[in-house]
């Protein structure tokens, strides 16, 4: 049930971001707090490592501030809540598979395509990506 709350959470988002360059924070309260509930109830994850989790976002909010927007603060608002879901490694995880796919598509536009200028990207896309595998990574292992 988190997988599918949270895979709909990055597709709502990705979308919105490929088609804005921007999210809205909406609904990220209503993904935040069905996380927490689910928490409650199955108890999968400690209050430490949600925090943790939480902690990743926050800091990439921070990375926001201090690139003056370079980083999107909707990102790090989304890894927030992703967060609560996945707790501290999993999130960490989850951004650096994000990272390493938005690295391999910007490499593939400096090399392929035609503009070799600055160009903004929309990160959460490469979140979802980042989360199907993470998914099915999980699934193949028997998880």
């Amino acid at each position: 049930m988190e997988r599918g709350i949270l895979l709909g959470m990055l597709a709502l988002y990705g979308v919105e971001d490929l088609r804005k360059k921007t999210i809205s924070a909406r609904y990220l309260p209503l993904f935040a707090i069905a996380g927490m509930g689910l928490h409650l109830f199955l108890q999968n994850l400690s209050v430490v490592s949600i925090l943790l989790g939480m902690a990743v976002g926050l800091a990439m909010m921070g990375l926001s501030v201090f690139t003056r927007g370079s980083i999107g603060m909707g990102d790090g608002m989304l890894l927030v809540v992703s967060g609560v879901f996945l707790g501290g490694a999993a999130n960490v995880e989850l951004l650096f598979t994000g990272l390493f796919y938005a690295a391999v598509f910007s490499l593939g536009i400096l090399v392929f395509g035609k503009r070799k200028k600055y160009r903004e990207i929309p990160f959460i896309p490469f979140l979802f990506l980042g989360y199907m595998t993470m998914v099915l990574t999980e699934l193949l292992a028997g998880r």
